[in-house]
């Protein structure tokens, strides 16, 4: 388990490389629909999924309800995520090749100490909301590195084929202790039937730097979600 004093970007890219060198994307769970719980933060059955772009990119999404999940599919399937109708914010984690990312991008991250699994595994995370895709803010890279690190201990517990696995665990974040529940298959969604592909990644994952902050619009009814706050 990562120190929880640690950063939360240098804590995010340590997840997100502990998660890559667990080979999830070779796993029983890839491209199928898992449910994540976290009753301290009031999540229950949120939808995650590992998938892989049209042009061969590994990727984690999660959405904090089943309708957001759904509408993401679609969207997906669709080959436009990045207009998807989401109510909540769903995260996307991908893992970039070094040699197509920016050479300033790859410099910042070497000259930050940050983690990288492998050249072709440099984790990029973007939110998609009400408004379209917006870069993450603290809170949502806190809590994808959650979800990042309940799966890892998820996949590395169930290294087998199962049909079927609920696995709990601890993750200590932002000065708390939360037990997350992953559990696959997701009991309220049908499982798709193949890998969910996207034409649409480029505008997806790579955001332009004047992306709108991303607040919903009024009339949205809030889920509640207790937020987790670095100290």
């Amino acid at each position: 388990m990562q120190d929880p004093t640690v950063d939360p970007i240098h804590r995010f890219f340590a997840a997100a490389a502990r998660l890559w060198r667990t080979h999830p994307f070779e796993s029983t769970v890839a491209g199928r629909v898992m449910s994540m719980d976290a009753p301290e933060l009031d999540m229950l059955a949120a939808p995650l999924c590992l998938v892989t772009d049209a042009d061969g990119t590994p990727a984690l999404w999660w959405a904090e309800t089943i309708d957001d999940s759904m509408a993401l599919l679609t969207a997906f399937q669709a080959g436009e995520p990045d207009v998807a109708d989401v109510e909540e914010p769903v995260r996307l984690v991908t893992f970039e090749k070094g040699t197509e990312m920016h050479p300033d991008a790859r410099r910042e991250i070497t000259r930050e100490g940050l983690e990288v699994a492998d050249k072709d595994a440099y984790p990029m995370l973007v939110v998609l909301d009400g408004t379209g895709v917006r870069a993450p803010d603290v809170d949502d890279i806190l809590l994808t590195t959650l979800c990042i690190e309940a799966l890892a201990d998820t996949v590395e517990a169930n290294p087998g084929k199962a049909r079927a696995m609920s696995h709990t665990t601890t993750v200590h974040l932002a000065g708390h202790a939360i037990e997350v529940t992953i559990a696959y298959p997701h009991a309220d969604i049908e499982q798709p039937s193949t890998q969910v592909s996207s034409s649409g990644k480029p505008a997806l994952v790579k955001p332009a730097a004047q992306a709108p902050a991303g607040r919903k619009p009024a009339g949205r009814k809030p889920t509640g979600r207790k937020p987790v706050k670095a100290h």
